[in-house]
């Protein structure tokens, strides 16, 4: 099972990470006693259901955010290469 493909999350990871902060949300509010920890476990989920919302909006969008080569990288080498070019 993987969770990334082609350079992005897969519709079943991002399904797991919304659902997994929905819950801690939910489970917090209902569970936790203390006021701390509740808001640190809704303070996680709201952070983790985000993570989801942006990958997602990633997806729609055409990002791919875990490349293997980024097009800024391979830029970055033909300036690095034509500067060593110009000192010699």
């Amino acid at each position: 099972m993987k969770f990334i493909r082609e350079g992005k999350l897969t519709n079943l990871a991002l399904d797991i990470l919304a659902i997994a902060g929905i819950s801690a949300m939910i489970g917090s509010y209902f569970f936790i006693d203390t006021y701390w920890l509740k808001i640190t476990f809704v303070i996680a989920g709201l952070l983790i259901g985000s993570i989801s919302g942006y990958a997602s909006k990633a997806q729609v969008w055409g990002l791919t955010p875990f490349e293997r080569e980024a097009p800024w990288r391979k830029a970055k080498k033909t300036y690095t290469s034509t500067n060593e070019d110009i000192k010699k």
